[in-house]
């Protein structure tokens, strides 16, 4: 039985699968008061000061310190550690590791720091979340060739209560069921959603909209909206991974026009229940939904990540004037109002890229078994180097 210690407290809700999942051959030791879902009081003003541009001069992030560990290795989220013990990190995009500023590495006491971090002995591995991250990483580090990078998806639970029959039930209802997950309303194309299901409610297209989202985060006028529409329900962003899962379990398409997003892990959840995807083709995005395949991908007005895989610096520092000052991406709103349609009235379109969904859920590398096979592994191999 191999031990982690779960060194990090910045610990998101998703996580919890993977240190909660029964397996004889890991144990994760971690503090449940440092998951969290949504970020808020102290944690947000500290996320936003760690980010002023004076602390780029100064090479300013964050190394989590953890001794006197008793267990084998230790896991961190996004963090480099100072520990006398082996250690990996799970990484969602490369800038994480410097609390999320994407120039701070250019700058001469960042590099110095970088360079201490990664040739710590104990760093034994960074294990990126997507491939996408995994392709980009070297863009922003020099990262010293016997450190390990390595890919793994997020460890998220494959129901297999659901069955491909249940699939092909929600498919066929004779309303189509859409669900739309974010904690901002705006920040992942709830707006383009709301004006796409106006449209297609004036033609008495049979379709019924879920919107989980914070409630505060939705204006006035379009809250107001959203509750003139009788084929759409809104559910306040409180809910358990338990609630949730029904919802994903009840609906046939995810809808994820989001403007800003690295990995979406909304895509993951929803494709372990077979929900076809309709989202731009934003980072991860793509990994879990294949146009055609399983769903469909289109772009994006705000182009906000650069060739190279860095957030785009000008969306960074304006992120508010571009994709939160209440913008409808016209052509969005269109492909989504065409791409609805044609799933209510051609259901086996529908049916085949909700079962792909589940195919590529529970078949591929996203599959719950292939990522925590891939975790044993990397343990292993970081404890016997």
């Amino acid at each position: 039985m191999i031990t982690v210690k779960v060194a990090t407290s910045n610990t998101r809700g998703f996580l919890k699968g993977l240190f909660e999942y029964p397996n004889d051959d890991i144990e994760f030791h971690y503090k449940e008061e440092n998951i969290y879902e949504v970020r808020g009081g102290i944690r947000d003003i500290l996320t936003r000061i760690i980010k002023w541009p004076v602390f780029d001069i100064l090479g300013v992030f964050q190394v989590v310190k953890t001794y006197n560990v008793t267990e084998d290795i230790c896991f961190s989220y996004n963090r480099f550690l100072k520990t006398d013990k082996p250690y990996v990190i799970l990484l969602e995009n490369p800038s994480a590791l410097v609390n999320y500023c994407w120039d701070r590495p250019k700058w001469l006491i960042a590099k110095k720091k970088l360079k201490k971090c990664f040739t710590d002995p104990h760093l034994k591995g960074i294990v990126c979340m997507s491939k996408a991250c995994f392709r980009y990483i070297y863009n922003l580090y020099n990262i010293p060739p016997n450190v390990r990078v390595i890919q793994n998806y997020p460890f998220v639970f494959d129901d297999m209560n659901f069955t491909y029959d249940d699939v092909k039930a929600v498919a066929n209802q004779d309303i189509l069921n859409c669900i739309y997950v974010s904690s901002n309303f705006e920040l992942k194309g709830g707006r383009d959603i709301l004006y796409a299901i106006k449209r297609l409610n004036m033609e008495n297209i049979p379709i019924k909209v879920t919107v989980i989202t914070r409630i505060d985060t939705i204006s006035e006028n379009d809250l107001s909206e959203l509750n003139k529409l009788d084929n759409t329900t809104i559910v306040d962003f409180i809910l358990s991974k338990e609630e949730l899962n029904e919802y994903y379990k009840n609906a046939a398409v995810l809808l994820n026009p989001t403007r800003g997003d690295s990995f979406s892990l909304v895509t993951l959840e929803a494709i372990k229940y077979g929900c076809a995807i309709l989202a731009t083709d934003i980072y991860a995005i793509k990994e879990m939904n294949i146009d055609n395949y399983n769903g469909f991908l289109t772009k994006s007005m705000f182009k906000i990540w650069d060739e190279d895989g860095t957030l785009n610096k000008y969306y960074r520092t304006h992120q508010k004037e571009l994709v939160l000052n209440g913008t409808i991406d016209e052509a969005v709103v269109d492909w989504l109002y065409k791409k609805l349609k044609l799933l209510a009235f051609n259901r086996s379109i529908l049916e085949k890229m909700c079962i792909n969904s589940l195919k590529l859920a529970r078949e591929t590398d996203f599959s719950a078994k292939k990522v925590m096979e891939k975790w044993k592994k990397i343990f292993n191999e970081s404890i016997n180097i």
